[in-house]
Formats: structure tokens, sequence, C-alpha cells
């Protein structure tokens, strides 16, 4: 009698030691959130990436930096609140595949990709002239690419019904 009696609470402690576990599961999920926007909220963690959907609001509050598609290429650009005004970062044939910017807002880091380089990071900065000339951070494909031949794109436009298309051509190398 007195086994069964021990069994039965040795079963309970098991079942209440499980649904504890569970719920010191759900906990440290809740506080690895609070903890991450803890983070976000006090700067320390700045949320700012790249993708179509990439906005970053610099940190004067009047300007946003987002990376913008058009012609085939995707470019960052500020947009400045008060006036209106959409201030190109980069320019030439290259899409931005990525982006962060510094804490004070003066510098953007990008992964930059055109038609003839696969990617590299750059630095812009922000402070000075727009649209800023990219400095150079990484050569990571040019072994890769000093023993390839790539096939320079030809870009050309047709319309139909009113709907203007970019498109490329890759010639034969």
């Amino acid at each position: 009698h007195h086994l069964l009696h021990y069994m039965y609470h040795l079963y309970c402690l098991v079942q209440h030691l499980e649904l504890m576990a569970v719920i010191a599961q759900e906990w440290i999920k809740v506080i690895s959130i609070l903890y991450w926007l803890h983070r976000v909220v006090s700067g320390v963690l700045r949320l700012s990436h790249g993708g179509d959907d990439g906005l970053c609001w610099l940190p004067d509050g009047q300007r946003i930096l987002a990376l913008v598609s058009g012609g085939g290429e995707v470019r960052a650009t500020i947009f400045d609140l008060p006036t209106g005004a959409a201030l190109p970062v980069t320019s030439g044939e290259m899409t931005i595949a990525a982006f962060s910017i510094d804490h004070a807002g003066a510098r953007m880091a990008a992964l930059v990709r055109a038609p003839l380089n696969p990617g590299d990071l750059y630095c812009y900065d922000l402070t000075g002239e727009l649209p800023a000339a990219p400095q150079r951070l990484t050569a990571i494909n040019d072994d890769w690419l000093g023993a390839v031949e790539l096939s320079t794109p030809e870009k050309f436009q047709f319309e139909r019904d009113g709907i203007t298309v970019d498109a490329w051509i890759l010639p034969p190398v």
C-alpha cells in the first residue's frame, strides 16, 4: 500500500516537473523577446536591413533611408520628410541587396551587386554630397572573376499597351 502511495506521488511529481519545464521554456521565450526589444529600444541593436521593404529611420528623425527599385536597379535613397526630397545615395548600374546604417547615421554599409560582379561590400558616407562615392571594403570575388569571362548584359526596353518593360540580353562571350 505504501509503495503504491509513493509511486502515485512520484507520478504526480513527474507530471508537475514536466509542466514546469514547459512553463520554463515559454518564459525563456518571453524573456528572450523582452531582452531583444530592450536592446532595440535602447539603441544597442539596430533594426536596419535591406530588401524591398528595408526602411531605416536616420537618427535625426527627419529622414528615412530606403531601397528604391527602377529600371532593373535597386538604389539606396534618402527621403527628407520635411521637404519631400528624394536624395539618391547610390548611382550607377547596381543592385543594393542589403544595407546597414551606423548608429550616428553617418555611414551605410551595403552589399552591392553589379552586372559583372556578383557582390562586394561597400561603404557610403551619408554626411557629404549625394550620391556618395562608394568605398569598396571587400574583393571576395576577384579570384573567381579573374578566372571566368562574363557576358556584359545589354539593356533594352520595349513598350506594349502603354507599359514599358526593361529587359536584358546576355550575348555569348
